[in-house]
């Protein structure tokens, strides 16, 4: 199984480590100078020129096999369908009741949701009636409401969005399409609120502050997701092993526990990651300073979150309560354990 392809040749390799081993043997020793004949952009080699060249173009060669979305790079087409199909190109998922074998993360959690329980999971959205498979209520939405209620319907994956502009932005995780462009590094994104959460990367503003411990965040979402750290609040339910979490974002992080997806690479030494947090508290491993330091007590550490836990054992402040019994404790982690 080769799951990881080269976005020059698309010669394929079972290691993200062969993948860059190939890359810095034979493509970086090609690299040749290419001038862009669209835009004043130099390129470093005539492979990236090729991939660049399609910005220009619209040239989409990757083509989605489970819907109608197309790619310029083979790198966006792999997160496409690890991200909106949850498949991994090479990687097989067995049932492990049955033995049986799928291709995709979606059609093996399909299987075992008709084969091997009777849980009807997913509802129509409109009235009771709950269906044990996503296509179902598709089907069951075109057959009963289509026509009687004003609703659009996803024609890609089934889903029912609130109004004609939710679809629009919907479509666009099935096609790709990011219109909307970061002025500062010429990052994408599907919708106008995507980038201007983004920018805030850049400005550093972290408008929204939780009143329970002072972080501080970027958007609103992440903010109430984050509150519900304090209260004990999980709402999230993993639909493979019934795990549940605070925010559907921590949730997609922990499928991917399940998909067996690591899309978090180190830049120092190369090793992956499924969650971003791991990556980052492992980056401290290769971190050679440590800014931020205690007043009190002067001991240093490597990120600001770190040391705001560490301050907290001076200000005797504990803002995470348990929900059964009322004790309070300095982090979530003391509160998990207890």
């Amino acid at each position: 199984e080769r799951g990881f392809s080269c976005l020059f040749c698309d010669k394929r390799f079972k290691r993200q480590k062969d993948i860059n081993d190939h890359i810095r043997r034979v493509h970086e020793k090609k690299r040749d100078p290419q001038a862009c004949p669209y835009c004043d952009k130099v390129i470093s080699s005539k492979c990236g020129l090729t991939v660049h060249i399609r910005t220009h173009t619209g040239e989409k060669p990757y083509k989605c096999e489970r819907c109608p979305a197309s790619f310029a790079q083979r790198s966006a087409y792999n997160t496409h369908v690890r991200d909106v199909h949850q498949c991994l190109p090479g990687k097989v998922y067995q049932c492990d009741i049955c033995s049986k074998s799928f291709a995709s993360y979606n059609s093996w959690k399909e299987h075992r949701a008709c084969v091997h329980t009777e849980e009807r999971q997913f509802a129509c959205t409109l009235c009771n009636a709950t269906f044990k498979r996503k296509r179902d209520v598709r089907t069951h939405y075109i057959r009963k409401h289509e026509g009687r209620v004003k609703r659009p319907l996803c024609s890609v994956c089934g889903k029912i969005l609130s109004s004609r502009t939710a679809l629009v932005f919907h479509m666009r995780t099935h096609t790709g399409e990011k219109p909307y462009e970061c002025g500062i590094c010429h990052s994408k994104f599907a919708q106008p609120s995507q980038l201007k959460i983004h920018t805030r990367s850049h400005t550093g503003e972290k408008p929204y502050i939780c009143e329970d411990c002072g972080a501080c965040f970027a958007d609103k979402g992440k903010l109430t997701g984050h509150k519900r750290t304090h209260t004990g609040e999980r709402l999230f339910k993993c639909d493979v092993c019934g795990k549940h979490f605070a925010t559907n974002e921590y949730l997609k992080c922990h499928k991917r526990c399940h998909m067996g997806a690591k899309p978090y690479k180190c830049e120092v030494c190369g090793k992956t990651f499924g969650l971003r947090a791991s990556l980052a508290q492992h980056s401290n491993v290769h971190a050679e300073t440590r800014p931020y330091f205690c007043e009190q007590c002067g001991k240093t550490f490597t990120q600001q979150g770190a040391l705001r836990r560490h301050q907290r054992i001076h200000t005797g402040e504990k803002p995470y309560k348990c929900r059964a019994c009322e004790r309070t404790f300095t982090d979530m982690s003391t509160l998990r354990r207890h």
